[in-house]
């Protein structure tokens, strides 16, 4: 959102101003992090041959690299370049080319959809010790199939009332706030996996690389049925990846740490 605010503001500027921006973050984050417990490289790397021996995060890295490839689908610039270009041939998907005559609100979209999915982890951070990681992981992967279709029902709403949008809209903000659960589900039973000994560097190293590999393979997905379905490619992406990812779920009851 506020990319999109400063090139509206500055032009060819707001990408020195962006710049300062990472700056001053790193400043930020190495004064909040100076104080903070450190773990050797030899702790580091005993606690990630433990969490590649172990059989539940083997079964859930699959399932992570999933959910990580929809994370690439829609955040990738895929989406953006359908949004902001003129619809030609698919005039009859609403989300194609909506923002074309204001780009930069395609930021503003983005951060409330940061907001919903942030609160949807603000509630399950009080939820997930209740019902357990595992669990909380199930419920999360189960929202996805209704995410896609409130999604869909959006896309081909061009015929539509402006008030039934915002009920589509609405529903599926709830959908994508139970769906967020899958994250900090995951990353707890990647921080059970990788064991205390060895420090949180070694199970963000691990989520770092799912999330990079993931995001790629979701990229390119994107890039290819984006060009030939615009934004119904794009779901139908997510739909595939959300069903493997379903799929792929059921192999981890019988392996299950709870």
């Amino acid at each position: 959102m506020l990319g999109s605010q400063l090139w509206r503001f500055l032009g060819a500027g707001a990408f020195a101003a962006v710049a300062g921006l990472y700056l001053l973050s790193a400043i930020l984050f190495q004064a909040g992090a100076r104080n903070s417990s450190s773990f050797g490289a030899t702790e580091a790397w005993r606690g990630l041959r433990h969490a590649i021996r172990d059989p539940y995060l083997r079964g859930l890295a699959p399932v992570w690299l999933c959910m990580n490839s929809i994370v690439g689908l829609w955040l990738g610039p895929t989406l953006t370049f359908l949004m902001t270009s003129p619809p030609g041939e698919t005039r009859d998907q609403f989300l194609a080319g909506l923002f074309a005559g204001s780009p930069e609100n395609v930021g503003w979209m983005m951060l409330g959809y940061a907001l919903v999915f942030s609160a949807g982890v603000t509630v399950w951070s009080i939820w997930i010790p209740r019902l357990g990681p595992s669990r909380s992981l199930r419920i999360g992967l189960t929202a996805m199939p209704g995410v896609c279709l409130g999604l869909f029902a959006m896309n081909h709403s061009v015929h539509f009332g402006e008030a039934v949008r915002w009920i589509l809209g609405s529903v599926t903000g709830l959908l994508i706030m139970v769906e967020s659960g899958f994250t900090p589900a995951a990353l707890s039973l990647l921080a059970g996996a990788v064991g205390v000994q060895a420090g949180r560097g070694a199970a963000m190293g691990i989520y770092s690389v799912l999330l990079s590999i993931g995001a790629i393979v979701g990229s390119l997905l994107a890039a290819w049925l984006g060009s030939r379905l615009s934004i119904d490619g794009l779901i139908a992406g997510t739909i595939g990846m959300a069903l493997l990812a379903i799929l792929l779920a059921f192999r981890l009851e019988r392996l299950s740490p709870q």
